[in-house]
């Protein structure tokens, strides 16, 4: 098992411009995650994106998805779709808890429409994860992890400016943000931007690359402790 994590790690290596990333997954040596956890998947559907590279992010989600537990008090996930426009097409909270499996949510990703925006309101998009977190994520009492996971481009050219809402994503909602860069032409400046830290900032080039990463992303956001509120006594009954 742990031979199999460092192959993993060593893959990731090349096909990401993150090294420091590579130390933070030597941290994690388990591929199937148990951690109870708030996801937040936020998809760039813009004309930059292209279709192509839209449905291998779909299929990349699907393996993620794989290696959760999924349910109201495991990880619960809410995917958000953007172009010039912000949809929700998937939300825990809507939904009745005996319909929310594992099975249903990969294949409502895989139903996820590519909407070939006219631009990309990516800081439009990290206002819709903040709102619906404030409203329906579980009490950061509980002890529960908040994990936002955007994939772009990096080049929003419309709607709220990316570093206010990145900003409010991290400091207001508690969350941290992983931002994956995806195809040529991206702006590694707002993906540091989008990010809670530099070391969360990934670029793939291909899907190859793109299946490694998810792997080891899932390993990383899995072991992400909650933000804990000093003098706040955490619940531990999520």
């Amino acid at each position: 098992m742990r031979l199999c994590f460092y192959l993993w790690a060593f893959v990731l290596l090349s096909a990401v411009n993150a090294n420091s990333l590579l130390e933070l997954l030597q941290e994690r040596s388990e591929s199937d995650c148990k951690t109870i956890m708030d996801l937040f998947i936020v998809l760039d559907s813009s004309g930059s994106i292209g279709a192509t590279n839209f449905e291998q992010v779909k299929s990349a989600l699907v393996d993620l998805v794989s290696m959760l537990q999924i349910g109201p008090k495991k990880v619960q996930v809410w995917v958000i779709n953007y172009g010039s426009v912000v949809e929700t097409p998937i939300a825990f909270h809507t939904m009745p808890m005996a319909v929310f499996t594992k099975e249903r949510l990969i294949q409502q990703i895989r139903s996820i429409r590519y909407m070939n925006g006219a631009c990309t309101a990516t800081g439009d998009a990290l206002q819709e994860a903040r709102r619906i977190c404030d409203k329906s994520c579980r009490s950061i009492r509980e002890g529960i992890s908040r994990v936002a996971l955007v994939f772009t481009s990096g080049n929003s050219n419309c709607g709220a400016p990316v570093g206010v809402e990145s900003s409010n994503l991290l400091f207001l909602t508690k969350a941290s943000v992983f931002a994956v860069g995806i195809g040529s032409g991206v702006n590694t400046a707002e993906l540091t931007t989008i990010a809670t830290d530099k070391k969360y900032v990934i670029h793939v080039n291909n899907h190859l690359d793109l299946i490694d990463t998810m792997n080891n992303i899932t390993i990383y956001t899995c072991g992400i402790p909650p933000f804990i509120i000093p003098n706040v006594k955490v619940k531990t009954s999520a």
